[in-house]
């Protein structure tokens, strides 16, 4: 029997034995209860029950089955404060922005979660818990929910995140490790029959794990290399097992264990470089008008003078890590006084705004770091001690070889109830998710094997006997949260500081240059071009065999990735990283259904830079000059504004990768020509397709999608990358086949040409068609016409310019739900100028009206929201959203109406009538503001005129014999205008 708390009664209800509970990894708990009533009873959203000593409270509303005349079936979804996490953005502590990147280590993203849920559900609520010490990463939020940015927080350090009474860690959640609970199929051993075990046979374990650091404060010609290595040949001891370093620094293995499995990986900790992070001990404001500012740090140590240490070419930066002035977009030269440790900052203009300022400043207690510089040894790698950012890399390393050297199980059983029943008091504290079990079988795991409950599901009627579901992989993104990731792509370009994937604006006059530039490029299986005016034919291939090469990630994983080629056309110059060049065709020559990774020819391409492009009547060539012979020699890329051919240089080919095309309206354009792109009657196969301004694009061989993406709805409206989120929802799973149960609620299905979405749960079961609609149909009502009355989900009104400019609909169920709108298009009902909602509430910007306007008067019981009794047991109402209010109250004889200080209340008109007719049962009226700190209150009255200038603000007005007083809101304060309560008594 549960009981359920709502509307200031409660309801015992008998669970049904379908009721269950469930909490899983990285998921909040769900309590589903399921129970019959005689006769139908309205639960609204924010009723709450009590389980296990965790109150549950109901989040939406309730589902109904009616069985019978007294037989209704409910089933309640309820969660935890965990699920405001959902309705709350993602906001920057500093300067509340919605769009916007953090580089920080985890604990301290953490205490930016907590700040922003804390603001909601008040002080002290959420509190940091424990957190994973790792290098700082760098986290874009972009109109983040805070859930949202948890996960992504999660994902970024490739770990987990727990939540226990309102305390976030951020750890892979792990307990009992050492003394795991043993647990086998059969009587006396905990599991009931029907174990099942599934082998993710798409995550290998791992044998050798290759490490590319960062580049960051990197002297190549004192080090030796471009990016931090791993400390060399070197020995490390994580969770009881023993890793080592090869002789060069690139890869770690495990040595204490000999490993069967063969897969190799990598591991990209480009956020692990040199650094040292300081603390500001004082700040002086040497003159604010010409923005100078200078910080400085008493803990530099006497031998790190950062003079000594700038690397020859580069300018030396400061860039803060916390406070006003945080950021990686905001870097700030300096000039360096060791002997003060004091840093003289270099203004510099960010978003057109001179900083430091008096806003945007320093402040003592904020971090940073230093970049230009090659630190001294001991930040880099000092072996005696372990410590440097190559250990610090070194043991992120052997925390990713460690999660990823297993194979991967997942199993799924039910405690035998009577066994679990007799054993609980041992085994009950350590059914929890993250606590680890020892699961043998004869079977599956003869020799045992420690493994950790991920999921657990306990059935309210029979807690004994809970479904455990206990794996050894870590979980990975969710399908929302990899959407997001198109979305928060734009931050990181906003962002960036290296050049991202970029793509140049494309005009008719560049496409026909490039036409001319290569006629004469010289490729051997052309003629020269033609020019008919239709071209009718049944198969077209563009590109030639010479340029079917491809960029991958390096010559031991030929994935395929961007070229990454960027040409600034503010700086004139052209970029390309560093990366490998696999060809497709040379060297290859036997026809075969598949070839060896040896089989092919791949280069390593030294990154380029072009020198300052100021000719903008040159047009050139880009070319990767490969050695013919030596593919370990590096090669390097070539700008040549002439044409050559392929084989014109003795011992190297010259592989045509693309053409940038002269200047016009001082804008270059850069393409690539290598690849090759179909077209087929009813199809076409290409690797790219670019819009011709270059902000838009469909990369088809890296499955990525850039620009501002809308997805057109059945309704006629557009849809974003936010909606698709809501869409599907944070933790559903997508299924490419007719879907079995289980399934839940918002999963999705892809069904050939169209997107289906569950709009139930199943947990066992049949495929059942009608629980799946289409998942992008937001009006499913059909316009149906019967005699006199037309029947539709929508109408729209268009204008003469074929746009909408207003319409009706039936779309949502909630209050604020727009019916009757104009002056916009449907997408944008929500902001027209004239429109009407569910509740009646009535917007428009303007209006004539004749006749009379009537707002009646309401009690206080209706018109204002009852806050419960003060100190003096007088009932405390507070104005809410109606303006024309009586005293009349059935909650007692001492009434306060208390007036909000609430800014979107401006120019609200409120009327208070106490009905001056008084009699034994007619309340007292007291009228009070809202105070502020300093106790000072925000009602202005007539008789409160200070002697000096204006009016002092007053805290109460007791209105005695009553009458009528009128009220206007200005900036959230309430100023009497019309007092007609004579005896009325003010206190200030």
């Amino acid at each position: 029997m549960l009981t359920l708390h709502f509307n200031n009664t409660t309801l015992d209800v008998q669970e049904s034995d379908s009721s269950y509970r469930y909490r899983s990894l990285m998921s909040k708990p769900q309590l589903v209860l399921k129970f019959s009533l005689s006769e139908f009873i309205e639960i609204p959203v924010g009723a709450w029950c009590e389980y296990q000593g965790v109150k549950y409270k109901l989040g939406s509303p309730e589902n109904i089955k009616k069985n019978g005349t007294r037989n209704i079936e409910y089933t309640l979804t309820l969660g935890t404060l965990e699920d405001n996490m959902s309705l709350y953005k993602m906001r920057n502590p500093v300067d509340k922005r919605l769009k916007w990147s953090m580089c920080a280590k985890p604990h301290e993203l953490v205490e930016a979660i907590v700040w922003n849920l804390n603001q909601r559900d008040g002080a002290g609520v959420w509190k940091v818990g424990e957190c994973l010490d790792a290098a700082e990463q760098t986290v874009e939020f972009n109109h983040t929910y805070v859930d949202a940015a948890l996960q992504d927080v999660a994902n970024k350090f490739e770990t987990e995140w727990e939540i226990n009474d309102y305390t976030i860690s951020l750890h892979k959640v792990e307990y009992f490790k050492d003394d795991p609970l043993p647990l086998a199929y059969g009587k006396g051993n905990g599991f009931e029959p029907g174990v099942g075990r599934t082998t993710q046979s798409d995550e290998l374990p791992i044998k050798r794990l290759y490490v590319q650091g960062g580049d960051r404060n990197i002297d190549r010609s004192k080090y030796g290399s471009a990016e931090l290595l791993l400390p060399k040949s070197q020995m490390l001891v994580y969770e009881g097992r023993t890793y080592q370093s090869d002789a060069e620094g690139y890869s770690i293995e495990r040595i204490d264990k000999v490993s069967d499995a063969v897969k190799e990986d990598s591991l990209d900790c480009s956020e692990i470089y040199p650094s040292r992070e300081g603390t500001v001990s004082a700040v002086e404001c040497i003159d604010a008008g010409k923005n100078f500012y200078d910080i400085i740090d008493n803990s530099i140590p006497a031998e790190l003078n950062f003079n000594d240490y700038v690397i020859e070419g580069e300018t030396a930066t400061i860039i803060f890590q916390k406070g006003m002035l945080a950021g990686d977009d905001k870097q700030f030269e300096f000039k360096y006084n060791h002997s003060e440790r004091r840093f003289e900052l270099v203004p510099q203009e960010i978003d057109g705004v001179t900083m430091p300022n008096e806003t945007f400043k320093p402040a003592v207690g904020d971090t940073y770091a230093i970049f230009g510089i090659m630190l001294p040894d001991a930040y880099i790698c000092n072996n005696t001690d372990k410590t440097g950012a190559s250990w610090d890399m070194f043991r992120e390393a052997a925390r990713k070889l460690y999660e990823n050297e297993d194979p991967k199980f997942t199993f799924t059983g039910t405690l035998q109830g009577l066994w679990a029943k007799k054993n609980w008091l041992r085994v009950g504290g350590r059914l929890k998710v993250g606590g680890y079990v020892l699961f043998t079988d004869e079977q599956f795991v003869p020799d045992g094997i420690a493994i950790r409950i991920t999921g657990i599901k306990e059935y309210l009627t029979s807690p004994y006997a809970p479904v455990l579901e206990i794996s050894n992989s870590v979980s990975g993104k969710s399908v929302s949260s990899q959407l997001r990731e198109i979305g928060q792509n734009e931050v990181a370009t906003d962002n960036s500081i290296r050049n991202a994937v970029s793509y140049t604006k494309r005009r008719f006059r560049d496409v026909r240059e490039t036409m001319a530039m290569l006629e004469d490029s010289m490729l051997d299986n052309f003629t020269n071009s033609i020019n008919p005016l239709t071209v009718q034919t049944m198969m077209m291939l563009v590109g030639d065999e010479s340029l079917q090469f491809r960029f991958v990630a390096s010559k031991t994983d030929l994935t395929a990735v961007n070229d990454g080629i960027t040409y600034d056309n503010a700086a004139k110059q052209l970029r390309i990283p560093h990366g490998f060049i696999q060809h497709m065709t040379l060297g290859i020559g036997t026809i075969s259904s598949s070839h060896a990774d040896s089989e092919y020819k791949v280069w390593e391409m030294s990154e380029y830079l072009s020198p300052y492009l100021d000719n903008g009547e040159k047009k050139y060539y880009l070319y990767a000059k490969v050695s013919r012979t030596d593919t370990t020699a590096k090669s390097d890329f070539l700008l040549s504004d002439r044409a050559i051919k392929m084989n014109d240089v003795a011992g190297y080919y010259h592989l045509l990768i693309g053409i940038l095309n002269s200047e016009y309206d001082g804008e270059r354009s850069y393409v690539s020509l290598y690849g090759f792109s179909e077209i087929l009657p009813g199809r076409i196969t290409t690797d790219k397709i670019v819009s011709s301004d270059g902000k838009t694009y469909f990369d088809l061989l890296l499955g990525e999608i850039g620009g501002n993406i809308k997805f057109a709805s059945t309704d006629g409206s557009m849809k974003d990358v936010a909606d698709l989120e809501k869409l599907i929802g944070d933790g559903n799973d997508v299924f490419t086949e007719q879907p079995v149960p289980p399934y839940k609620k918002g999963d999705l299905w892809v069904n050939g040409k169209v997107i289906l979405k569950s709009k139930v749960s199943r947990e066992s079961g049949n495929y059942v068609a009608a629980d799946w609609v289409d998942a992008v149909e937001y009006d499913n009502t059909k316009t149906a016409i019967d005699g006199g009355i037309v029947t539709s989900g929508t109408i729209q009104l268009a204008g003469d310019d074929s746009t909408i400019k207003a319409g009706a609909t039936g779309e949502g169920t909630d209050e604020a739900s727009v019916r009757f709108w104009a002056g916009s298009p449907k997408t944008d009902k929500e902001k027209a100028p004239y429109r009407v909602l569910q509740d009646g509430s009535l917007y428009a910007s303007k209006g004539v009206f004749s006749g009379f306007l009537q707002v009646p008067f309401q009690d206080i019981d209706v018109a204002a929201e009852f806050t419960g009794y003060d100190s003096e047991y007088r009932a405390v109402f507070v104005v809410s959203d109606h303006f024309n209010i009586r005293s009349s109250s059935g909650r007692g004889y001492s009434i306060v109406l208390t007036l909000p200080y609430n800014r979107a209340l401006d120019g609200v008109v409120l009327n208070v009538f106490d009905n001056p007719i008084k009699t034994r049962s007619s309340p007292t009226l007291w009228i009070k503001g809202e105070t502020d700190l300093s106790g000072k209150g925000n009602i202005y009255h007539p008789d409160s005129l200070n002697s000096v200038m204006g009016f002092d603000a007053i805290k109460e007005i007791y209105c005695a014999q009553g009458g009528f007083i009128q009220f206007i809101c200005v900036n959230g304060n309430w100023m009497v205008t019309s007092n007609m309560m004579p005896k009325s008594q003010i206190t200030k």
